[in-house]
């Protein structure tokens, strides 16, 4: 008698299914990605620039006019509807490193030395997180 036996290729069934949700993973990341690049394109230009000092507004400038400010451990330089951090005493030098900012709702901070700067623009997402009036 023939010996009839009924071969089941696990290997087939997983690897349909591995490549189905490697398929639905992709996906979801591509969309996650687009929508990421999406909303950091949509950026407005910035209006103004709040600088804080230990939790309080210090200065509130224009940030169309070219001006350096001179702080107790920091000098902030606007230049070119830019601003950035160019020196600071503090050890990590973090600031310093921080790329220029200029779109609404980007900031640097300086927390050695309780330092924030922020970008404030005209939409209601700076109403949202207290920087709007």
């Amino acid at each position: 008698m023939k010996e009839f036996s009924m071969k089941f290729d696990k290997n087939r069934i997983l690897d349909k299914a591995f490549k189905f949700w490697d398929l639905l993973i992709l996906v979801f990341f591509i969309a996650v990605a687009v929508t990421a690049i999406i909303i950091s394109c949509n950026k407005e230009e910035g209006i103004s620039v709040q600088i804080y000092e230990n939790g309080k507004v210090a200065y509130t400038l224009d940030i169309n006019v070219d001006r350096e400010i001179i702080l107790k451990h920091n000098r902030i330089q606007i230049k070119n509807k830019e601003v950035y951090v160019e020196y600071a005493d503090c050890a990590n030098q973090i600031c310093v490193q921080s790329p220029k900012i200029s779109k609404a709702g980007e900031s640097i901070c300086c927390l050695p030395n309780n330092l924030v700067i922020v970008i404030l623009g005209k939409s209601n997402y700076d109403k949202i997180i207290g920087g709007g009036k």
